[in-house]
């Protein structure tokens, strides 16, 4: 998916936006995403949904949810069976691979619009994304491990499990680094080492983000908790050069409240999805833009951008 914002890192960003930041990379990382997301049950052919207001499903309600995501399913999945089928026999003998005829297939399918949409909601999983830094003195900041702080995280978890009701949640540390520099192969391994190194240093706050001295805290014992130190590499932001390391710290498992989800809810997020243009690619990535109050394409313009450019 190609990026229209403006491609620096994350610890360059106005500190208030660092945090949206560290999540957009964090999705629009293909392999991050896919672990991520694989571990929520969540294939790559999938919509995700970022920074969404709470208000806008629960009225009342407020906070936003940093990331929602759920699969997307065809049209006519008959003729899409059909259609991999077809491209498999087109392809040459040697060349022969169930994934490259499905890829194919989809492609063709996905560009004339057979992608159902607004998606089926019967399962949409959840995550809360923190983000620290690691200033040029090489000190951790913004670990979000004050008492204050992780009554506030652990509301968010509680909120996601309990009140949405998601079949899934996740929460995502990302510690953010300044480029290392160097040439060949130094500032990869540079970078590295100072991302392994700040795991280690916040190893203590990541252990206690969901625990209460050595116990999982019991209502948000079903939540997973990944960590993603990214070593950045002088030369292009996260999203393209760095020495990354997305690492599991706790499974997570599936919500025993999901039952009780308000189709209410549902109702209102299918409503709002369906004032999203029909995806022709996927994953289908659009945000909650804070500049024109829609939900569009998270690497597209907004309508207020728009609209101050025909003046």
């Amino acid at each position: 998916m190609s990026s229209n914002h403006p491609q620096q890192y994350i610890v360059e960003q106005d500190t208030r936006h660092q945090e949206s930041v560290a999540t957009r990379y964090l999705v629009e990382d293909p392999l991050c995403r896919e672990r991520l997301l694989g571990h929520l049950g969540i294939t790559d052919f999938c919509w995700v949904l970022l920074e969404l207001r709470l208000e806008k499903i629960l009225p009342g309600k407020a906070g936003e949810i940093d990331i929602l995501a759920g699969p997307l399913t065809w049209r006519d999945p008959q003729t899409f069976a059909l259609t991999v089928k077809e491209e498999s026999v087109k392809l040459p003998p040697k060349c022969e691979s169930p994934a490259l005829a499905w890829r194919i297939a989809a492609f063709n399918i996905a560009a004339s619009g057979g992608i159902t949409w607004p998606p089926a909601l019967d399962y949409f999983v959840g995550v809360e994304v923190k983000r620290a830094y690691r200033d040029t003195r090489g000190h951790l900041r913004s670990t979000k491990g004050g008492s204050g702080q992780l009554r506030t995280t652990r509301k968010e978890l509680n909120r996601d499990l309990h009140d949405l009701c998601l079949d899934r949640v996740a929460l995502v540390d990302i510690i953010a680094h300044f480029p290392a520099t160097g040439t060949g192969s130094d500032p990869w391994l540079a970078a590295a080492a100072v991302a392994s190194d700040s795991l280690r240093s916040m190893e203590s706050i990541l252990l206690g983000r969901l625990n209460k001295g050595s116990s999982p805290i019991k209502e948000l014992h079903p939540v997973g908790h990944f960590a993603w130190s990214i070593g950045s590499v002088e030369g292009g932001d996260e999203t393209i050069r760095g020495a990354v390391m997305l690492d599991l710290l706790r499974e997570a498992k599936a919500n025993p409240w999901r039952y009780r989800r308000d189709r209410v809810l549902e109702e209102r997020l299918l409503q709002l999805l369906s004032n999203v243009p029909s995806p022709s690619t996927w994953p289908f990535i659009i945000k909650d833009c804070r500049s024109c109050d829609q939900i569009h394409l998270a690497d597209g313009p907004c309508r207020m951008a728009q609209n101050r450019g025909l003046r």
